[in-house]
């Protein structure tokens, strides 16, 4: 072997392009290749509660309920795969995605919102006390924002472990627009914050286009001058793989790597050249303010009259450019938004259920708010099954990662109805969690009967190396963790 490749170390080429490397074995003394590789974090959410309605009322009126077939009725590891975590065992990261069930967010008491607590009206109160761990006020007036009342868990995280990086944290949404009048101005399709130097709420908006965040990712190079501006455009319109601008470097940085890390850079080459072609089969969008661009490699078309705009194959290309962007260490930290809060993102292209995801939990039963739920579980676990098959040091990528996926609501109490029952309610919520980091527990079922969300949220922040708390949460979940790590 030669000499030690930097970890920073890029390919570049013609047009200012530069691909950032996996980790590679000669980017280390060979003493050092059975630590893990810097942390990584990542905060996924879906609108779906744990219960379905039988009345066909809307929800609203305390008709019968029943609780979804997601919870394991088996604790500990080993636990049991129902409907909705069927994906689970499909992409073979049972043992690495711990179930955690039981959650509540505590609501109003007379004029008295709880720390990390909510207002009496449900939609969408869950969203600060999760995302931020602080308490969710009535914004203006009006108790339907989803204001977040201080930095959200992604923002904080990338203080400690997104400083080195070319972005520091990415926000990625799936649906492009909201589908009905409640939204976005209420920012039901937000879910990360920061804040100013007044310490007010700051939104920071998700990129929706897989077309966008690719090119940010992977072509994000301004040119200097107005020659510069005339060979990159010649560059986009030949259509020239970004691959094809690094050949030369590439060649010759194959040269100093032996046969273990050129397979890995090949096999990474290949994702990058599958990603682009991914890309550019997407149909480009059919909406009235934009027109149809001459590039293919255009985004689905956005069709709000039934609520749907490819939000199967923008969540696909999502998951993969996290992955790669973690791959590449472009970045450490992302968020991933599968559906707005409140959504009305129509399923049946999904899961064959003509219906939007939220009205579904008022007027659907128990099989298909299974599917509802089992659609977003399926994405966080593409996520973790790529993580987990991308070998770092002697493990995987996935080892020095923490992810998880949250939902709106859960079963219970309902103080805005005053049913005793009802899928408004932020009783019995549930919460996934995977990865390595930081001595994170993995493949179990955990019943934390009463335990806020953000309990797990921070046991994944500290995970990563995060100090501090959550807003108003301190309490970890010491259950998902080895006790050499508690």
């Amino acid at each position: 072997m030669g000499s030690v490749l930097s970890r920073r170390a890029m390919l570049s080429g013609m047009g200012g392009v530069a691909i950032g490397l996996p980790f590679l074995e000669a980017m280390q003394p060979r003493i050092a290749r059975a630590e893990p590789g810097p942390s990584r974090y990542v905060v996924c959410f879906g609108c779906f509660s744990m219960a379905a309605s039988l009345g066909g009322n809307n929800g609203m009126g305390g008709e019968p309920h029943v609780l979804a077939t997601f919870a394991p009725s088996i604790a500990g590891f080993d636990y049991d795969l129902t409907p909705p975590l069927a994906s689970l065992g499909d992409l073979g990261v049972q043992t690495d995605v711990s179930v955690v069930t039981g959650l509540k967010i505590p609501w109003k008491s007379g004029s008295v919102i709880p720390p990390a607590g909510r207002e009496i009206a449900f939609h969408p109160n869950t969203a600060s006390p999760q995302f931020s761990g602080t308490k969710a006020t009535s914004q203006g007036g009006q108790d339907s924002n989803a204001v977040c009342n201080g930095p959200t868990s992604d923002q904080l995280v990338a203080k400690t472990i997104g400083q080195t990086t070319t972005f520091s944290s990415l926000q990625y949404g799936v649906q492009p627009k909201f589908y009905t009048g409640n939204g976005p101005d209420n920012y039901r399709d937000t879910m990360s914050w920061t804040t100013d130097a007044s310490g007010n709420p700051v939104p920071i908006t998700s990129t929706t286009s897989p077309a966008v965040a690719f090119k940010s990712l992977f072509g994000n190079f301004v040119p200097a001058d107005p020659g510069d501006a005339k060979k990159q455009d010649f560059i986009r319109r030949s259509r020239k793989s970004v691959l094809d601008l690094v050949r030369d470097d590439t060649q010759r940085l194959m040269t100093r790597l032996g046969p273990a890390d050129r397979q890995r850079l090949e096999r990474h080459l290949e994702e990058i050249l599958a990603l682009e072609k991914r890309i550019d089969a997407i149909a480009p969008p059919q909406t009235g303010a934009c027109m149809k661009p001459a590039d293919p490699g255009a985004d689905p078309a956005v069709n709000d009259g039934i609520g749907y705009s490819g939000e199967e194959e923008r969540a696909g290309v999502m998951v993969d450019l996290i992955h790669m962007a973690f791959t590449c260490n472009l970045t450490r930290v992302a968020t991933l938004m599968l559906s707005d809060l409140q959504s009305s993102l129509n399923m049946s292209s999904l899961v064959g259920i003509n219906d939007g995801v939220h009205n579904l939990g008022h007027v659907g039963d128990d099989a298909s708010v299974s599917k509802v739920i089992g659609w977003h579980v399926k994405h966080f676990a593409s996520l973790v099954a790529k993580l987990k098959a991308t070998a770092e040091g002697t493990g995987s990528l996935l080892d020095s990662c923490a992810l998880v996926l949250l939902g709106e609501g859960g079963f219970g109490a309902d103080p805005e109805s005053g049913a005793a029952t009802s899928n408004h309610s932020s009783e019995n919520m549930s919460a996934l969690i995977a990865g390595g980091a930081g001595g994170l527990k993995q493949g179990q079922h955990v019943v934390a009967t009463g335990k806020h969300p953000a309990s797990v949220v921070l046991t994944a922040m500290e995970a990563v190396g995060w100090q501090g708390g959550l807003g108003e949460v301190s309490e970890t979940l010491p259950e998902l963790l080895t006790p050499s790590a508690g």
